[in-house]
């Protein structure tokens, strides 16, 4: 006896009928698919032109495996389980489907090749009932997730039931068909094992498996649509989204510069309105889940300020679809009524973006720390429309913080963030005989200081230590002195990207003229800037972190230490410019565990680090004294009870060592620069 069942059987209709039916749904779907895209498309078109093309074959593997293999949701273990299993479900079950269409209206009229039987139908059967199943179990336990757990990150929103309800009814009606089938024609194979299972207690009725057969078609049908209008389109966005990333870690984290000629020519800059911002940020919009990891992960929003990533994200969304379809019909009536007709005011003028829809208290609340972009499983990146928001009220409006204000004005006037004098820039090194780049034209390395090496106390120290480490393995190096101009990153990060071009041009001009080839820096923020964003102005060097640096010189014994000296258990805090902008996690690590320190993890680490505040700028803001994020982060290193923080950062030198100084005065942060100098092997 052959093995298999009748395609459509007790649905009512003659096969003819059926594959003309079959053909008007495929058709309809696909026609109202391919209209509802084609408005979408439309809608996201309205942001200024931005090139994802380059990189192909990296782009179609990151679709894949993110997309396809679920890779980036998997990040966070249980709810990307669920996710998983739930999309692989309706995988199996959509190509279980299509296998079924291909016999009945390609193989089966054409070559008379009718696979779907014997061995194959059986094993078919079994895998599409199970992998329904675990679908049906994932989509209860998200909704228990959802509705009774409530974690904090997630906000529910009527469609989010409205989803989960379709999902559910869509595989439960596909297994009441077939449980419904199997009552009425037999007891059915036990390789399919839901259906089974249900045909022993449904009662035997052709009325009631036909009636089953056409809502499971009708709900099938509306789910198909929904995926191009609803809370479902994400299955087309997320996957674009995760193919349009950014792709070249050699940018990873670098600011696009501003065409220097716009500066001459631009009306506005940065981000005001919804036209202001690119293709790929209104798609980043759309492509958003809402699920919340972004804001669980920010400093802000854990620190009670006013910014969450996702709100952002969102609220673009929602001012987008609101004002868009305005702007496309005024883009189109121009276009019909040719190049002089007089324009009428956009519709996005109605509400300002920047300042009404996004608020200026959560642009400022940004550190940069790139938590978001790092957690975000469909590469959204809200940190380029925060800067772009920035930008805008920095150079257009002439809006922000006024102690900030004070530090820009500072970098102007006196070429640093502290306005301090020139004169002072060498102050650190007395007594240390350190040479100058004007006096050593064979120095091979040049140690940029930085304006917080330079001119702050506690950092002045481990400029001092990493000058004696520097001395102790023999490296030719030099520093410039008065000459040494700040990096920039502070007016960058703020929103000036005029200030910083001229900095970086003038920077750039000065390290050629020294004929500067090789550059190390205590500060993660000068070792980005030169590393990832001078390039975009002509500046090419040779860039490394003192930590690298430091276990560069120890592997090729240039550099000696008595390993035991650092006998003391510690913590390492993970420098955001270091870690999720570089992907630094291990030299400082590797260095302690040669030292002899004993490393103590925080519960937030390398990739999942918490950030110190200090980014973004926000080193020159003052915070409210229950929304300090070196607090939190300062509360996170003593729940190790490690004896000392360890940091290399100037700037999250400082912001721990205040947290240490207001919550744990015993305890003691400390440079790698200055541990290293402890222990350098005597003689």
């Amino acid at each position: 006896m052959l093995i298999t069942r009748e395609i459509g059987w007790n649905a009512g209709l003659s096969k003819a009928v059926m594959i003309a039916l079959d053909m008007v749904i495929l058709i309809a779907v696909v026609a109202v698919a391919a209209f509802l895209l084609r408005r979408r498309i439309a809608l996201w078109r309205i942001g200024k032109p931005e090139k994802r093309t380059d990189h192909l074959a990296k782009r179609f593997f990151s679709a894949v495996a993110n997309g396809l293999f679920q890779k980036s949701i998997l990040k966070d273990l249980y709810p990307g389980i669920l996710h998983a299993v739930m999309f692989f479900g309706f995988i199996v079950l959509l190509m279980g489907t299509s296998v079924i269409f291909i016999q009945e209206y390609f193989t089966g009229p054409i070559f008379e090749w009718h696979f779907f039987e014997g061995s194959f139908y059986l094993a078919s059967s079994f895998l599409m009932d199970l992998c329904g199943l675990l679908a049906v179990v994932a989509v209860v336990l998200l909704t228990v997730r959802r509705y009774l757990q409530k974690p904090p990150r997630l906000d529910n929103k009527p469609e989010d039931a409205r989803a989960l309800i379709l999902l559910l009814l869509v595989l439960v009606t596909g297994f009441l068909v077939e449980g419904a089938r199997f009552a009425t024609t037999s007891p059915g194979e036990k390789w399919s094992f839901v259906g089974w299972a249900l045909g022993a207690i449904i009662p035997e009725s052709g009325v009631l498996h036909r009636v089953l057969w056409w809502v499971h078609l009708f709900l099938a049908v509306w789910f198909m649509l929904v995926i191009v209008s609803g809370k479902f389109i994400h299955i087309i966005t997320s996957w674009a989204n995760q193919f349009f990333r950014d792709i070249d870690g050699e940018k990873r984290g670098a600011i696009r510069p501003i065409p220097a000629e716009e500066f001459e020519t631009a009306e506005t800059f940065g981000i005001g309105k919804i036209e202001d911002l690119t293709w790929k940020q209104i798609f980043d919009s759309d492509a958003c889940t809402r699920c919340g990891r972004c804001q669980e992960a920010c400093p802000a929003t854990q620190t009670n300020k006013p910014l969450s990533p996702k709100k952002l994200v969102q609220d673009i969304k929602s001012h987008w679809l609101e004002v868009g379809p305005a702007i496309v019909s005024a883009g189109r009536a121009a276009k019909d009524e040719g190049p002089h007709s007089e324009s009428s005011p956009q519709a996005s003028e109605k509400r300002a973006l920047n300042g009404e829809v996004i608020a200026r208290e959560e642009t400022w609340a940004c550190t940069h720390c790139r938590a978001c972009v790092e957690q975000c499983p469909v590469f959204i990146d809200p940190l380029s429309i925060i800067t772009g928001l920035r930008q805008n009220q920095v150079m257009v409006e002439g809006q922000m913080p006024g102690e900030l204000q004070e530090a820009l004005r500072s970098i102007e006037t006196q070429g640093n963030p502290w306005g301090l004098g020139e004169h002072a820039r060498l102050d650190w090194a007395k007594g240390l005989d350190v040479p100058l780049m004007a006096d050593t034209p064979d120095a091979e390395v040049l140690f940029y200081v930085g304006c917080a090496g330079a001119f702050a106390d506690r950092n002045q120290k481990v400029s001092r230590s990493f000058v004696r480490v520097l001395q102790a393995a023999g490296v030719k190096f030099a520093v410039l002195g008065e000459e040494e101009p700040c990096c920039g990153d502070t007016a960058r990060r703020a929103g000036n990207e005029y200030l910083f071009q001229t900095m970086a041009q003038a920077n750039i001009e000065l390290f050629d003229r020294h004929g500067v080839k090789t550059i190390v820096t205590t500060c993660p923020h000068g070792y980005h800037t030169f590393k990832k964003e001078y390039p975009a102005f002509g500046g090419n060097y040779q860039v490394y972190h003192h930590t690298e640096f430091i276990v560069k010189l120890l592997e090729e014994g240039s550099l000696r230490i008595d390993p035991g000296r650092i006998d003391r258990s510690v913590t390492y805090h993970d420098s955001c410019f270091l870690g999720r902008y570089n992907g630094l996690y291990e030299p400082g690590r590797v260095a302690l565990r040669k030292l002899g320190g004993r490393l103590i993890e925080m519960e937030k680490n390398r990739r999942s680090s918490f950030c110190c505040g200090a980014g973004g700028a926000r080193m020159w803001i003052e915070e409210e004294k229950d929304q300090r994020v070196n607090i939190a982060r300062t509360k996170q290193a003593l729940e190790t009870g490690a004896e000392w923080v360890v940091t290399a950062c100037p700037y999250c030198l400082t912001m721990i060592q205040d947290g240490l100084d207001e919550l744990a005065p015993d305890r003691s942060c400390h440079d790698l620069a200055e541990l290293v100098e402890i222990a350098l092997a005597k003689g």
